[in-house]
């Protein structure tokens, strides 16, 4: 039994990326800086040998805010809210192979 072409589709199969863990909900204060760099555990890839690149939604796919701005080179979030409330922002990972995944992070704005 020739096992050689079996061993060659495995290593071309593209595994998607995936979550490790839950990114907890981060909090803001208006009128003050608010930075958050999203953790270098909390996507994986198996079968990647490049980096995942980063990007960053509201959870509904629309732009964020104006006042957050997102690093794709840091995965930095950095901003200074104006206003109390809720935000839900995706956080999206695409591997070399354009497969994804996502995270929701939970930012909650309190008043200064």
């Amino acid at each position: 039994v020739r096992i050689d072409n079996i061993i060659d589709s495995l290593k071309n199969t593209n595994q998607s990326p995936y979550i490790k863990k839950l990114i907890e909900p981060q909090a803001a204060v208006t009128g003050q800086l608010f930075t958050f760099a999203i953790p270098d555990d909390i996507f994986f890839d198996d079968d990647s040998n490049s980096p995942l690149t980063y990007s960053a939604t509201m959870l509904n796919g629309g732009a964020l805010p104006s006042w957050i701005r997102f690093n794709q080179e840091t995965k930095t979030f950095s901003g200074t809210p104006a206003e109390p409330g809720e935000l839900t922002v995706r956080v999206t990972v695409t591997d070399s192979e354009k497969a994804t995944a996502y995270c929701p992070v939970k930012i909650v704005i309190t008043d200064n």
